[in-house]
């Protein structure tokens, strides 16, 4: 009897606890894939779990998973953009580049042909080419700090190993561009300057050489750049640049000017509406540009120096004009000038007297 109890006792406690067991509706097919996803720990790995089985058993559990994964990852995220923030200087940044004289002529060289003026290609940020910099990074809508980034050192041409051009070596490179000095006549600092110029092809790269070499080796070759030729198919068209060059030196020295003709010169270089600098007998830069604007506007032989078919078109251009230092208007025609019969003359007989010297004195 009680075994028979004990054994009812057992059936009944085992129906009991059947009874209140939950029912466990997962397939083993879901289960599996619950646990994949569970042992990746990715958000893709739940959320395929639950465009497989929206209504699974491991649905509520897979969408906790989510938030959690997110919730980290935005955290991860933060903590990085945190980590990132560059805390330097502009200047800091740029030093960090290392950049060398040849990677900034690469950059100078890139504003340039840009329009931004940097005062010289010569390796050396100075005013010049910070100003540059800040106009181009105002105009691309960087920063504007006058330093470069990375990023913008990139934009502008440059290497992807910043220094990179340091050395250039002792090779064939640095030889060739011995001789290319040597054959040119010029300092290295001028020949990478005219180079550059070159290579930009610019009026503002021909500027920018004049503006650092007003009487370099190739300051004629600049003006013509700048103002056009006009050899009209003379003979003078087949001579070297070094030749052209050194006969139109010897033309004007050929006038025998003394400082008093000079000065009449660029007195009359201002009548006609040319800025020949200061007005006192010296030839600056401002008279050459002078002199190579007049000989373009007048379709004479490009060039920046005197010869007497200009003094003649100068002295009839401006005859019956009284100088006074105020006379220049920017006007590069003057048309209003009357020219006198009798003067004509004088000049097509070779002589005009100007203030008691002769300008032409054949």
């Amino acid at each position: 009897m009680k075994r028979t109890t004990t054994a009812l006792t057992t059936i009944m406690t085992l129906a009991g606890a059947l009874a209140v067991q939950p029912v466990f509706a997962a397939t083993e097919s879901e289960l599996q894939f619950w646990r994949s996803a569970e042992d990746a720990g990715q958000a893709r790995d739940y959320r395929a779990y639950l465009e497989r089985y929206p209504e699974g058993e491991f649905a509520p559990l897979a969408k906790n998973r989510l938030r959690d994964v997110r919730r980290e990852r935005r955290e991860d995220e933060a903590e990085t953009a945190a980590a990132a923030v560059d805390t330097r200087t502009p200047y800091q940044k740029e030093a960090a580049l290392g950049l060398s004289a040849s990677d900034r002529r690469v950059v100078q060289s890139s504003l340039v042909a840009r329009g931004y003026d940097t005062r010289g290609v010569d390796g050396v940020f100075g005013a010049g080419s910070r100003s540059a910099i800040s106009g181009w990074q105002a105009a691309e809508g960087h920063q504007v700090t006058g330093y470069l980034t990375a990023e913008e050192y990139a934009a502008l041409g440059g290497a992807e190993n910043p220094g990179a051009l340091t050395n250039p070596g002792a090779g064939s490179a640095a030889a060739n561009q011995a001789n290319a000095c040597a054959d040119d006549g010029a300092t290295a600092s001028e020949w990478r300057e005219w180079s550059e110029a070159k290579r930009i092809d610019t009026q503002a790269s021909y500027r920018t050489y004049l503006d650092r070499y007003p009487n370099g080796r190739h300051a004629d070759d600049a003006l013509t750049e700048i103002y056009g030729v006009t050899h009209d198919g003379d003979a003078s068209a087949t001579l070297t640049q070094g030749e052209r060059r050194a006969e139109r030196q010897e033309q004007e020295e050929t006038l025998g000017y003394d400082v008093n003709q000079r000065t009449q010169v660029e007195q009359r270089l201002e009548v006609a509406g040319y800025d020949p600098g200061p007005v006192d007998g010296v030839f600056t830069r401002e008279t050459r540009l002078a002199i190579a604007s007049y000989r373009k506007d007048r379709h004479l032989e490009h060039g920046r120096y005197l010869d007497r078919e200009m003094v003649r078109r100068l002295v009839e251009d401006t005859n019956g004009v009284s100088y006074s230092p105020s006379a220049s208007t920017g006007d590069a025609t003057n048309s209003s000038v009357q020219i006198n019969p009798n003067v004509a003359a004088a000049i097509a007989a070779g002589a005009l007297a100007v203030g008691g010297a002769l300008l032409l004195d054949d």
